[in-house]
């Protein structure tokens, strides 16, 4: 007996249509696996019954548990399912079921992403007042990092269905998942998912002619390539988003813009045009009452302050700053500006004081899962060990930090490699001058 036909035995085997309904509609997911609300979201159902479905197709070898309360198909299999879905089931069955499947996903990715960083705009339909009741009922996470896990364990479906989308003319749907998946990309990285997913976004967003949308994925991609130190396209994505928003009018999508152009010019170590382009960003959030952006562009201002040399003007900045992300409740942002703020106290003499921000910086990064931040944070503690000439301190710092730049793949590992190497050499080194 043939493999297909031992599925279409298995298959005719199950007694319930509405099992069977469920095995064809799962057949047109297109990610790796799925839980019991996706299932009963497809083949609108309630989650019982759906368990009870899906508890069904496993005991028929038709599906199989990846881990608690997760299930996939083996790829055979799954083809199979997608077969029957289309020679069985009608065109209206198929049409509501992906349809289900988009707005199942669309609303939780949205409500991860509120839950994660509540305080940012954006721009999808699902964010809209008018569909806050909805989003209310599909999902409460309980906190950010929940919901930060939520995406990381949905991040291969996430993508494929923005490929999906991309490939079937959804257009919309697309670029709409990406913008809900900036937490994820800005916490945990994934550089090549974050570019791909988001030049297929910028590609849908083109399709559909929505400038804004355009515009919005161009400055996520610049921020990937900042991130990567890949200044001149980060540049070049975010000018075109500026002269998008320009066009459109779209104020919010040009403080956004002119704020990744500044942290590109103090990447590059000019901190007077950084200050400019965070000044004009400023100016317009304040404009449009945007309060969280006033003090992003503040924590921006003490970055160029600080690159200036312009210690106390930095501490103040971060400090006002500081006050917003942690009356807001937004502990990544709280993270990066104590960071900041400790980092200004070391070039400031303070050693103290730096001392304390960074440790509670360091607490918060790793609560919160920032990965990133925290080797930034190891760094700065480093740093502060060597003014110290604490040595064995600075070396442990910097173990950490290439640790966790080694497990993000990302090029800051070869810099702290090179400072290991002339720390070994200074302590191997009998003539070196001690640290004092």
């Amino acid at each position: 007996m043939s493999v297909q036909a031992v599925f279409n035995a298995s298959y005719r085997a199950l007694e319930d249509e509405g099992v069977r309904r469920m095995y064809r509609m799962l057949g047109l997911v297109p990610g790796t696996d799925f839980g019991v609300p996706l299932a009963a979201a497809i083949s609108d159902v309630e989650e019982e019954t759906a368990a009870d479905h899906l508890d069904t197709l496993v005991g028929a070898n038709l599906l199989q548990e990846t881990g608690h309360e997760r299930y996939g198909f083996h790829d055979l299999v799954r083809l199979h399912a997608r077969d029957r879905a289309h020679e069985e089931g009608s065109l209206r069955e198929r049409q509501g079921a992906i349809e289900r499947l988009f707005d199942w996903y669309l609303a939780m990715s949205a409500v991860a992403d509120l839950t994660v960083l509540p305080g940012r705009w954006r721009l999808g339909t699902y964010y809209s007042a008018g569909h806050r009741e909805r989003l209310r009922r599909v999902a409460v996470f309980q906190g950010g990092e929940a919901a930060l896990e939520w995406l990381e364990a949905e991040r291969a479906n996430l993508a494929a269905l923005i490929e999906h989308a991309y490939q079937h003319g959804i257009h919309d749907a697309a670029w709409q998942i990406c913008e809900a998946m900036w937490p994820l990309f800005l916490l945990h990285k994934h550089y090549n998912l974050w570019l791909r997913t988001h030049q297929i976004g910028l590609d849908a967003a083109r399709a559909c002619r929505n400038q804004k949308a355009e515009a919005r994925m161009l400055v996520s991609l610049g921020y990937a390539h900042l991130s990567l130190g890949d200044y001149e396209a980060a540049v070049r994505e975010c000018a075109e988003a500026l002269r998008i928003d320009e066009e459109t009018g779209h104020l919010l999508g040009q403080a956004s813009a002119l704020e990744y152009l500044g942290i590109a010019a103090l990447r590059t170590n000019h901190p007077e045009p950084a200050i400019a382009y965070f000044a004009r960003a400023r100016a317009i959030d304040e404009q449009v009452d945007h309060p969280r952006g006033v003090a992003m562009m503040r924590r921006h201002l003490g970055d160029a302050h600080a690159q200036a040399g312009r210690y106390a003007a930095a501490i103040e900045e971060f400090a006002h700053a500081l006050s917003f992300f942690a009356e807001h409740h937004e502990p990544y942002h709280e993270a990066r500006t104590l960071t900041r703020l400790g980092n200004a106290y070391l070039h400031a003499n303070s050693f103290d004081r730096a001392e304390d921000a960074l440790g509670s910086a360091l607490g918060i990064a790793g609560q919160t899962g920032a990965r990133h931040e925290e080797a930034a944070v190891h760094v700065t503690l480093a740093d502060l060990a060597a003014r110290r000439g604490d040595q064995e301190t600075e070396r442990s710092h910097l173990d950490r930090a290439v640790e966790i730049f080694d497990e993000l793949g990302v090029a800051q590992a070869e810099e702290i490699r090179r400072r290991l190497d002339s720390i070994s050499t200074s302590t191997n080194d009998p003539d070196a001058t001690p640290s004092r």
